[in-house]
């Protein structure tokens, strides 16, 4: 089985990079941080929260509903990277 992060990163469409993802349980919300080549815009966010919503990613691991934030890392945030061997 999946974890929600294995999961959610599937979900993430292919010419944006997947980062991270941030529970806060307490407060049954999660954090989604994307990247791209190009600058990233609301309509990307509020689809890619809206695919998550829509699919049964969530609703298994939090059946009474979760609060979706799906963002992109601020210009103070620390430069990433990520190496991937295929």
């Amino acid at each position: 089985m999946l974890s929600l992060k294995e999961n959610i990163a599937k979900v993430i469409p292919d010419n944006l990079f997947f980062l991270d993802l941030v529970e806060y349980k307490a407060q049954s919300r999660i954090k989604i941080i994307i990247d791209g080549l190009k600058s990233i815009d609301l309509r990307t966010t509020t689809s890619i929260a809206r695919d998550i919503r829509n699919s049964e990613i969530i609703s298994l691991q939090y059946p009474n509903g979760v609060q979706i934030e799906v963002t992109s890392p601020g210009i103070d945030a620390p430069l990433e990277l990520s190496l991937i061997h295929i």
